[in-house]
């Protein structure tokens, strides 16, 4: 079982390329999912999992906040990013909600 915080929790599917497995890892060292991981697979076995980080993926500054999913099947590419976007009406509405 993996433990180590830059590349244990999964930011995505395995993949294969050009005959060998990829994976994409969430790394959370400087926050929850801040960046992502691309690990190769090294090796497989019962009780034995080893893999090398190939390249990472910062976000860019529209989700400068973490990504935390790289997937791809059937053509289609999938990325999940976090961002925060501050609205002053989010906060009335949220106020007068209260009071319904």
């Amino acid at each position: 079982m993996k433990q180590d915080i830059t590349s244990a929790r999964p930011g995505g599917g395995f993949y294969n390329l050009d005959s060998n497995y990829y994976r994409c890892t969430q790394n959370s060292k400087t926050g929850y999912g801040a960046s992502l991981n691309i690990c190769k697979v090294e090796s497989i076995e019962k009780n034995r999992f080893e893999e090398e980080k190939t390249s990472c993926i910062m976000p860019d500054s529209k989700y400068k906040y973490g990504l935390h999913t790289l997937d791809y099947k059937d053509g289609i590419c999938v990325v999940d990013g976090l961002k925060y976007i501050y609205s002053p009406m989010l906060k009335i509405k949220r106020k007068l909600s209260f009071f319904k």
